[in-house]
């Protein structure tokens, strides 16, 4: 099935559960989110990018390009129109940057806003979670790559509550997830909805873990 076919099954099926799509207007607000949930703690790899700790400035023009780009290549959800917590899904076969897309959405602007080692760092990262990825699941994943939580809307159980369904529509579809964490205490977390460990060694150069997890299809 070509990718744009399998994305607009995936919304209709997240709109069908009552959450609320990311349109292109919802860019900033989702962006908000974000810089409020990461730049409420220090997260270890937000802090390898930008080589010291992110700042909230930093955290927005990361997820600018970031969801700039992803807006027509991945499902983006939220709980509400309010966006107390978004989730973003990228589908199998989807393609890295390349460099025109890089360009064509934002590239130099975050680079002259983080500067050339911090994109450099980012190229590494992605280089070697796509190595970890490929291995885990041969490519044929959902790749839940992001979870935001505003920190005033922590304990609401909303992780679950939009978490799940996407989950049971992956299972339906006989795709398995997989999922990156740099932080020991989320390992358990993801457990708990059916991830299990396929890589948990240090990324290259650096001590800070890199823990892949799949759930199964």
């Amino acid at each position: 099935m070509p990718e744009s076919e399998i994305l607009a099954q995936a919304n209709e099926f997240i709109r069908s559960q009552g959450f609320h799509v990311m349109t292109r207007e919802d860019i900033p607000k989702f962006i908000d989110c974000a810089a409020e949930s990461y730049g409420s703690v220090s997260y270890p790899l937000n802090d390898y990018f930008t080589g010291h700790p992110c700042t909230k400035e930093e955290l927005r023009e990361m997820w600018l390009f970031n969801l700039t780009y992803f807006y027509s290549r991945a499902v983006i959800y939220s709980d509400s129109p309010e966006c107390n917590a978004w989730l973003l899904w990228i589908p199998p076969g989807c393609k890295g940057v390349s460099v025109m897309n890089f360009l064509r959405y934002g590239g130099i602007r975050m680079t002259r806003k983080l500067g050339l080692a911090s994109l450099r760092r980012i190229m590494h990262y992605e280089d070697y979670s796509a190595s970890v990825r490929m291995k885990a699941t041969g490519g044929k994943e959902w790749y839940w790559y992001n979870l935001v939580v505003r920190p005033e809307a922590q304990g609401k159980h909303l992780v679950g509550k939009l978490l799940r369904p996407m989950l049971e529509f992956c299972a339906d579809k006989g795709k398995p997830v997989y999922l990156e964490t740099h932080s020991e205490k989320n390992v358990e977390i993801y457990r708990h909805f059916g991830f299990e460990v396929a890589n948990d060694s240090p990324l290259p150069g650096t001590e800070m873990t890199h823990w892949g997890m799949v759930r199964k299809a």
